[in-house]
């Protein structure tokens, strides 16, 4: 299956007097130095919601790769504490400090504002960009965008940079939108779409977004837990890493990576209809988020200065969407070889086509026969030949690969894409598809003699089978017999020989070119 808009630049400026003295009997001052200016910070603003959590722990991280959790936990760059009504207050990052950062809200000590009780998952994580710096956009965290965080870590190998990393947390976040919403018509973006009602959302189109993202990422939260429940109470952050380690390994969750049992995962639980599904340690079900988001709107101190929540415009569905799409890409092969993922792409297959080219989004394709691809069954296609160099390591290239058209259907179809060698695998992030016809095939016919040949052109025979007649004149300046003749045609045609035995000078016969 499947920020507000304000940071504020906060000039910090030092100034000090330095003092020096002179040699000799006389002192005199120096002229004193400026003293370097402290670098500018940006103000961070926005919550942790699952629901909104009060008094939570914030620290903001820079991304960092080469550890494991991709952040250390011991050197923040800044810490607060969210306020009573769970927005950030006193976060901030260095002006000239290179993001991406990593911003994580801890609940061991938070009350979750709709419940009044410690929040159901205990750790929330999100990633700062550029573009969200630049933007002005208030940074949420949420279950949805922890997921797609701990499959972006999961996807990216710790010798990899940045870019690489948010390549992945890219396609993360588009098979978390996809597999966890609760309407595929509705397009939703788990780090920019609005999630509670306030300033931010004063027409209807922005509360419904926010409407449904909230949706969204309350049916995630509430199946985690029932996933932790079900497990014995296992941690759910725990169970929103396995979650991420099995999605991102093949596309699928079904409680294996690359075959191997993960545990604590019940697709049976996250395939359930969340609409009526209860919110925990609440008497909202999904179907309801709309009343828990207007009762908020209180605690959260915008009921009397925010906008109108316009809850007779919006509708949320009777049904969701099954939780489980499977097969979508990217197919991450990344692990150990063997492993394989698979990916069903629905295409519309043109009639009377004779090649397809399909054209892979490669991440790090930079080995010859690493892999393989079979479509639909079809023998195995080599991947990635000549077009794989050293230059393409830790880069996402174009290769396109031409297979009959035969191997497709026109409709779903069925990639299995394999991982056989080499220990850094590679990453099909994406694919199309494309049909070719071939030019019209120009066939030869030859007759050779004993003492000469003669070709006779191109013969098109076209597409109609039956024999076409091909003349031959005896130009020579003696008689000759048939069986001085041999006639030879492109493979798959047969000739049969319509002349006399004997062929007089200047005298013609004809040759029958059948297929």
């Amino acid at each position: 299956m499947k920020f507000v808009k304000t940071a504020k630049l906060v000039a910090l400026c030092a100034f000090s007097l330095l003092v020096a003295c002179g040699g000799g009997s006389s002192g005199s001052n120096a002229a004193p130095d400026p003293a370097p200016v402290a670098a500018k910070a940006i103000q961070i603003s926005g919550a942790g919601v699952k629901g909104p959590l009060a008094f939570a722990d914030t620290r903001i991280y820079h991304l960092d790769s080469t550890l494991p959790e991709f952040y250390d936990r011991n050197a923040p760059i800044s810490s607060a504490i969210t306020n009573e009504f769970a927005q950030i207050s006193g976060l901030s990052v260095p002006a000239d400090m290179q993001p991406p950062f990593i911003l994580t809200i801890g609940g061991s000590n938070a009350i979750d504002l709709n419940t009044g009780t410690a929040p159901v998952i205990q750790t929330l994580v999100t990633v700062i960009t550029r573009e969200m710096l630049t933007n002005g956009q208030p940074v949420y965290a949420t279950p949805l965008t922890t997921m797609a965080f701990q499959m972006a870590r999961h996807g990216t190998s710790t010798s990899s940079g940045a870019s690489i990393f948010l390549q992945q947390l890219t396609a993360a976040a588009a098979q978390v939108e996809t597999l966890f919403s609760i309407d595929q018509t509705i397009s939703l973006d788990i780090f920019r779409s609005p999630v509670v009602i306030n300033s931010n959302t004063v027409t209807t189109a922005e509360q419904k977004e926010a409407v449904y993202h909230r949706a969204a990422l309350e049916a995630f939260a509430t199946k985690v837990s029932a996933l932790s429940v079900a497990a014995g109470n296992v941690s759910t952050d725990l169970i929103i890493d396995r979650l991420a380690l099995d999605l991102e390994s093949d596309g699928v969750i079904d409680n294996t990576e690359n075959g191997n049992a993960i545990g604590a995962i019940d697709p049976t639980i996250l395939s359930e209809d969340p609409m009526t599904l209860v919110i925990p340690n609440t008497q909202y079900r999904i179907k309801d988020v709309m009343n828990l988001m207007e009762d908020e709107r209180t605690l959260l101190g915008t009921a009397a200065t925010g906008p109108s929540f316009n809850k007779n415009q919006i509708t949320l569905p009777i049904a969701a969407a099954p939780a489980i799409i499977p097969n979508s890409f990217p197919a991450n092969l990344q692990g150990t070889a063997p492993e394989e993922a698979t990916v069903v792409m629905n295409i519309n297959k043109p009639v009377n086509v004779d090649t397809a080219t399909i054209t892979l989004s490669a991440l790090d394709a930079d080995f010859s026969g690493e892999g393989e691809l079979m479509i639909n069954g079809n023998t195995p296609v080599a991947l990635f030949g000549p077009t794989a160099t050293a230059s393409n390591d830790k880069q996402v290239v174009n290769i396109p690969i031409t297979t009959p058209a035969s191997f497709w259907n026109d409709g779903d179809n069925t990639l299995v894409f394999r991982h056989t060698s080499t220990a850094g695998g590679f990453s099909i992030q994406n694919a199309t598809v494309s049909f070719q016809v071939a030019a019209p095939v120009v066939y030869e016919a030859v007759i050779t003699l004993s003492t000469s040949s003669i070709q006779f052109g191109n013969q098109d025979v076209g597409s109609v089978a039956g024999p076409k007649p091909v003349k031959f004149t005896n130009t020579g300046n003696a008689p000759l017999t048939i069986s001085s003749i041999s006639i030879s045609t492109t493979p798959g045609f047969s000739q049969t020989n319509d002349c006399n035995n004997y062929l007089p000078v200047n005298s013609t016969c004809t040759f029958s070119i059948s297929f």
